[in-house]
């Protein structure tokens, strides 16, 4: 064994002039072999090679594993499309997005590494707003989206880029803070004026998609009924809108992290989630995903100091 040469998944990817992302759909499929040494997956040479002469044989393009739809909970109608053939190389688009409730910018730097033009960011937290300035070069207001001049600031600041074009996605993590837990009805309560303010926002600047996420836990509050009186006030402004329930684990993501999406659209178009790209078994452990850092030099000024224990 110790003749064999092994490589990393970031040379093979090198090698093979793929993503990183790519190599690991196909040891997940197990078309390219691997084997886990101190953790972490690595390829020998000779398995490398065989896959490349395999892949020739067979005239094939580097294959995704296959795709296995979660279930869906309540009653989903779920319109499921393909994303692997784009993930890795994604097109460029004359698509626009902005965010609201847009923390350190996670979904900004989603919609704008899917070709995106991202025009703007809103959230009050500035600690998040820094990490999102080192990331992202476009605007981001900061400030209380319930005040009508933050409001105003964010939608002039989006308007002035359209220049009179439509917005095709506005989204946002919405708080649900307020929906009340227990009893028969949803009370009124302060912090349900954000849910309320990206409602208004979202009328006054009539994005053509809207995409919303939210905790799991969403889709039980009141037996239901808070989601459907989500689903309802979006419907109320000309949208049609689905609903389920996604596992970031499935696109890569080293964390089980299931969240509540909300597709909308007001273009009669058919509103589609992805399909996942992983099943349970083959996710994406932390270590394969963070354990090259080890070896770059603390940073102290982005804080990029590791916990020295002992």
């Amino acid at each position: 064994m110790d003749n064999k040469q092994f490589l990393r998944i970031e040379d093979v990817a090198e090698k093979l002039n793929v993503s990183q992302k790519t190599v690991r759909r196909h040891i997940h499929s197990g078309k390219l072999k691997s084997s886990k040494i101190g953790g972490l997956h690595r390829v020998e040479e000779n398995d490398l090679q065989h896959f490349i002469n395999q892949s020739v044989y067979e005239n094939i393009v580097p294959q995704t594993e296959k795709k296995v739809k979660p279930k869906s909970t309540k009653t989903d109608v779920i319109n499921w499309i393909d994303i692997s053939d784009d993930w890795d190389n994604p097109a460029k688009t004359d698509f626009t997005s902005a965010d609201l409730f847009c923390g350190a910018g996670g979904m900004a730097k989603g919609f704008e590494m899917a070709g995106f033009k991202q025009l703007c960011g809103l959230d009050w937290f500035k600690e998040a707003g820094e990490t999102y300035r080192a990331n992202l070069s476009h605007p981001l207001v900061e400030g209380d989206i319930t005040q009508r001049n933050i409001k105003d600031q964010f939608i002039n600041t989006v308007k002035k880029q359209l220049k009179g074009k439509s917005l095709t996605v506005l989204s946002g993590g919405f708080p649900c803070q307020g929906f009340s837990m227990s009893g028969s009805r949803i009370i009124e309560d302060q912090r349900n004026s954000l849910y309320k303010d990206m409602l208004e926002i979202i009328k006054e600047l009539q994005p053509q998609f809207i995409v919303a996420e939210n905790v799991k836990g969403l889709r039980s509050m009141l037996k239901g009924k808070v989601e459907d009186k989500i689903k309802a006030d979006i419907r109320a402004l000309g949208y049609e809108v689905n609903v389920t329930v996604l596992n970031a684990a499935y696109y890569y993501v080293p964390q089980k992290r299931e969240r509540v999406i909300f597709i909308a659209n007001r273009i009669n178009k058919v509103n589609q989630h992805p399909t996942p790209l992983l099943e349970p078994g083959s996710y994406v452990t932390t270590k394969e995903a963070i354990a090259d850092l080890i070896d770059l030099k603390d940073d102290e000024a982005f804080n990029h100091v590791r916990t020295k224990h002992s």
